[in-house]
């Protein structure tokens, strides 16, 4: 197999952009911090209107199904505002860059075949040493 290699100088950008799942991931631990907060801050008397007392964990579970979300845009935002300020940071450099392809060349060699699992010989399975009141297919359990 020979190979012909094709050298060339091109220009590269090199950025350092955030990672968005981690922020966004942030984002969702600080919406879920701001909904315990809020649980616990709140009082949970029975209301004039109602007449209906919500237990702190449907209260908490109520807050959030809208912290979780806006934490998760807040984040992903935070990120989004990051990469544009990063982009004034952006540097170009040289790079080299190889082409490489491979042409297979015919060979007069006669490829080696090997036999299939299923033609091989096998090799039987060892035989271990089982304490029979200790065999988990005994059925039952030692008695002592």
């Amino acid at each position: 197999m020979s190979s012909s290699e094709t050298p060339q100088t091109v220009e590269a950008t090199v950025r350092h952009v955030p990672r968005y799942g981690v922020f966004m991931g942030l984002g969702v631990v600080l919406g879920i911090i701001v909904a315990a907060i809020l649980t616990f801050a709140g009082s949970f008397e029975e209301s004039d209107a109602l007449d209906v007392v919500y237990p702190p964990s449907q209260v908490f579970g109520f807050l959030l199904l809208w912290t979780v979300p806006i934490g998760l845009a807040l984040g992903g935002v935070v990120a989004l505002v990051l990469e544009r300020t990063g982009r004034r940071h952006d540097r170009v450099v040289r790079v080299d860059r190889e082409t490489i392809i491979a042409v297979d060349e015919p060979s007069d060699e006669v490829p080696q075949t090997t036999l299939p699992d299923a033609v091989a010989p096998s090799v039987p399975a060892p035989v271990l040493d089982v304490d029979p009141r200790t065999d988990p297919n005994r059925g039952s359990a030692p008695r002592g």
